[in-house]
Order: structure tokens, then sequence, then C-alpha cells
């Protein structure tokens, strides 16, 4: 005797649960792609900042507030073990000045992490997100 299981079938109601398996992105996959894509960004001669830089750039940004995050740190989000922390993100974009990188980094971390409720990223991330609703959900 076969048994269904309770991924295609409600045990309550017997209907099929395709619709609720739909795959979102991997979050932490479209982080890894926005940590990337900025050390790219800020590196010289096609070699990408050393997270050590990066995450000094970054510690300068939110100093006065008392916050820091070490290069350990910016390898697990580009690594994909860890998310970063909303707190250090929302106080980095709301206490940098506005047309520096770092902003613009973490309104990118934003909109990747939450779309629906940070929907103004820049070109970066819509590129992130537009390239991610297209193609399948991959392995890690």
């Amino acid at each position: 005797m076969a048994v269904n299981s309770p991924s295609q079938t409600c045990p309550k109601t017997g209907k099929s649960l395709q619709h609720r398996t739909k795959k979102k992105p991997d979050v932490r996959l479209l982080t890894r792609q926005v940590v990337r894509k900025y050390r790219a960004q800020l590196g010289a001669h096609k070699r990408p900042l050393s997270y050590a830089r990066f995450a000094g750039e970054l510690n300068q940004a939110v100093q006065h507030l008392g916050l820091q995050v070490s290069y350990q740190t910016i390898k697990n989000w580009e690594d994909g073990l860890h998310r970063p922390d909303y707190f250090f993100i929302m106080q980095l974009a709301n206490h940098t000045q506005q047309q520096s990188w770092q902003r613009e980094f973490a309104i990118d971390l934003l909109a990747v992490q939450w779309p629906a409720l940070y929907p103004e990223g820049s070109e970066v991330a819509q590129r992130i997100l537009q390239k991610a609703s297209k193609s399948p959900k991959q392995p890690r």
C-alpha cells in the first residue's frame, strides 16, 4: 500500500499541496551575490576588495554608533553561512551619507532579503532579484 508523502497532500483535507511548495529564491544566495558584487566593484585590478578592507570601510560608516563588523562576518555572508543582522543593516542604511556605497549596499541587502518591504534597491539588487526570479533554485 502506497503512503502519500506529507509534502504532496494535506493530511486533513487530502488536497494537493503543490501550490504551497513553490520555492522562493534562497536569501543567503542572494545576499552572497550582493556581497560579491560590491567587493568586486570596490576592488582594483580585477581583484575584489579584501574582506578586512571591506569590513573596515563598513565599520568607518557606523563607528560613531558603536557598531562594527568583522572580516569573518563578511566572509560568512559571502559564503552563505549567515545572513546579515537586520539591526546592523538598518543602522548602516539610516546613518551613512546619502550617496555612499555603504548606504547603497545596506539598501541592496534589505531589498534582496525583504523585497516586499524594501523594493527600492539599486540596480545591483534589481538585477540579482530579476535573475533569481527567472532561474530555478540552485543547490548549495
